[in-house]
């Protein structure tokens, strides 16, 4: 178990950055009831504050605990955290999956249509021909 100054002064940083986190939690509520609560932009915006702010407190009342406790919460919270990122990326890739085969099936018939005009180019081609080739041999209308 580490020396009780040095927790003493881990205790301190921690109380001194859960006042920070708080301050700007009461600004930013502040300036957040006067504008529109309920854009995602707001949420994505207050979320890391408000978790920083919780787990700040959950590291705090852990203080009386030994070192391997605490490290052990902390490394928790970090698998938590990972966890939950994974998930959000798997999220994200099946979405863009899904965009990809959407782009796909929006656009199957493209071959399609490039075959039929390449098609009808080639039979422009043999009409021309066959034209040229019967006014060529006098067998035309006269």
């Amino acid at each position: 178990m580490p020396p009780l100054s040095e927790l003493e002064r881990r205790m301190a940083a921690l109380e001194s950055r859960q006042s920070s986190l708080e301050t700007q939690l009461t600004r930013l509520d502040m300036t957040v009831s006067h504008s529109l609560a309920s854009r995602e932009w707001v949420k994505e915006l207050v979320d890391p504050i408000v978790e920083n702010t919780r787990e700040t407190r959950h590291l705090v009342e852990m203080q009386g605990r030994d070192m391997q406790t605490l490290n052990a919460a902390h490394n928790k919270l970090l698998e938590a955290r990972a966890q939950q990122e994974k998930e959000e990326h798997e999220a994200k890739m099946a979405a863009l999956q899904d965009q990809t085969w959407a782009n796909l099936l929006k656009n199957k018939w493209a071959p399609v249509a490039a075959f039929i005009v390449a098609l009808a180019v080639i039979l422009n081609h043999l009409a021309t021909l066959a034209l040229t080739w019967i006014n060529a041999h006098g067998l035309g209308a006269k």
